[in-house]
């Protein structure tokens, strides 16, 4: 897995651009835990007013009106109430979230060496950083992520592999602790196993294309983003 980190950028054309790993592009092994939460949001709204056609409405035109006004009087009597016209109404589609696990064991002092670098990069970059010129009254939006699945075959990323195809991500989680009941057993002390687990959140509401693929806003509304494959209605 390809996990390549750069700049902050509020400009949704920018955006749509691949990755370049400028801050950070790290390298680990495809990982056995993957899920993802899909979260879509809905409220009961009444539909529109307006004429609606239907066998019942169109019958009710040809004297039902008529009908309701003699029968009024009796509807509480009667118990009778107007027709219930809410539906659910698409409100909004909940940013998408991404968490990965990884338990890394090192081989030699060099691998070992190399986790503690990784472990404390993404804990570091989840953060945002202080504007070095706003004399400490200002910091900088953290960074942003791109993940994608190496295709060992080709030498490259991917295009919509198992990795459930996350857009542009900001790092809202980061957990790291060594392996329960460890072993400092390595050159210089370093634990015998260190356990990685990653959240990530999607910038971005993502908008479903017609071939079913998932993309952020700014990749839709500039025809971009993971292949440059965007195909639209």
């Amino acid at each position: 897995m390809n996990l390549r980190c750069d700049n902050y950028v509020g400009k949704q054309m920018l955006r749509a651009t691949d990755f370049t790993g400028s801050i950070a592009d790290i390298k680990l092994p495809a990982p056995n835990d993957i899920s993802s939460d899909a979260n879509i949001n809905y409220s009961a709204e009444e539909r529109p007013g307006g004429f609606d056609p239907s066998l019942s409405s169109l019958g009710w035109l040809a004297g039902g009106f008529l009908l309701d006004k003699i029968r009024a009087p009796f509807d509480t009597l009667l118990g009778r109430k107007d027709m219930d016209e809410r539906d659910t109404t698409f409100k909004d589609a909940g940013f998408r979230s991404f968490n990965y696990n990884w338990t890394l064991v090192p081989k030699n002092s060099e691998d070992a060496d190399q986790i503690n670098k990784i472990a404390q990069s993404l804990q570091v970059l989840a953060y945002p950083s202080l504007s070095r010129f706003s004399g400490g009254a200002k910091i900088i939006h953290p960074p942003l992520w791109e993940i994608r699945i190496l295709d060992t075959k080709e030498g490259e990323a991917g295009v919509y592999k198992w990795d459930l195809g996350p857009n542009a991500c900001v790092l809202s989680k980061a957990s790291i602790k060594t392996a329960q009941g460890g072993i400092y057993s390595t050159k210089d002390s370093y634990p015998a196993a260190t356990h990685i687990s990653l959240t990530f959140q999607e910038l971005e509401p993502a908008i479903r294309l017609k071939d079913n693929k998932l993309v952020s806003r700014s990749q839709a509304r500039n025809f971009g983003g993971r292949g440059n494959d965007i195909t639209t209605d």
